[in-house]
């Protein structure tokens, strides 16, 4: 009877509590606070190149070449976004490779000479070797051109002859060149080497930078033999009747992430390099 009672009486008391509790006031204050967020542009565009059917830039298209060609071409990158670019990536995007060879009157004797690669893809990797590149900053635009910048270093005064090719801009190895090359021209991307085009600094927004490309021909004596007759056929013949459609794409990458502690801070800073 007790036990009874004193749960009664508990329940009772809670019910009280429940009913006191929503009876009392208090005071209170709101403030609101507002956020609003906009996000930048990265876009690069390329002047002083003609466009294909597709869009894209022709950076270099040719035929009929020989050893010993070159082939210059004048470029603008050019910063047209509202964020600053801290590097342009040169990537080696590679095509379709086309030999002809068995149509040319030494074909036997050039595969008996153990000149002609077995298989398509060493073909193209070959045939990509034939041709050294360099790259020239020219920018600013009134620079003279013999005052223009190579990737590689000069030394006493002189360029550095290199047999830097398109094959070594594809594969990404440029551990026999480095040492050669100003360092902040080369850049790690994904355990690969590849070529930065922006200026040291990076790029402003609404900012630009010329460059010159050459790319070279290789001109190579080296015969198939030391006799005469046959013997005298060059090497470089493998090559001749060959083509190779290929891609250069560049990529623009942002600066490392900010701090701002103000309004509107972050929308200027983020327009420049500092």
């Amino acid at each position: 009877m007790k036990k009874k009672v004193a749960v009664g009486f508990l329940t009772g008391m809670l019910g009280l509590s429940l009913v006191g509790g929503g009876t009392w006031a208090a005071f209170n204050d709101v403030e609101q606070l507002s956020g609003a967020f906009a996000t930048g542009e990265l876009d690069i565009t390329v002047t002083g190149l003609n466009t294909d059917e597709e869009g894209r830039y022709v950076v270099l298209e040719d035929a009929n070449l020989k050893p010993g060609d070159k082939l210059q071409r004048n470029m603008t990158i050019y910063n047209n976004g509202t964020l600053a670019i801290e590097s342009v990536y040169l990537h080696f995007d590679e095509g379709e490779f086309i030999s002809n060879l068995q149509e040319h009157p030494n074909y036997d004797e050039l595969v008996a000479a153990g000149v002609v690669p077995s298989t398509n893809q060493e073909f193209s990797d070959e045939f990509l070797k034939q041709f050294r590149i360099n790259f020239y900053d020219i920018s600013p635009s009134d620079r003279p051109i013999f005052e223009r910048i190579p990737i590689f270093q000069h030394v006493e005064g002189r360029f550095y002859s290199t047999d830097f090719t398109l094959y070594d801009l594809k594969n990404g190895d440029f551990s026999d060149f480095t040492q050669r090359m100003r360092n902040w021209y080369v850049k790690q991307v994904d355990g690969k080497n590849v070529l930065d085009l922006s200026p040291r600094s990076g790029f402003n927004a609404n900012q630009g930078a010329s460059f010159s490309i050459e790319i070279e021909f290789v001109d190579d004596d080296e015969t198939i033999g030391s006799g005469g007759g046959k013997d005298r056929l060059y090497k470089q013949n493998a090559f001749q009747l060959a083509s190779m459609n290929f891609g250069l794409s560049l990529e623009a990458v942002q600066f490392g992430g900010r701090t701002g502690t103000t309004d509107n801070e972050l929308e200027s800073r983020n327009r420049n390099v500092d």
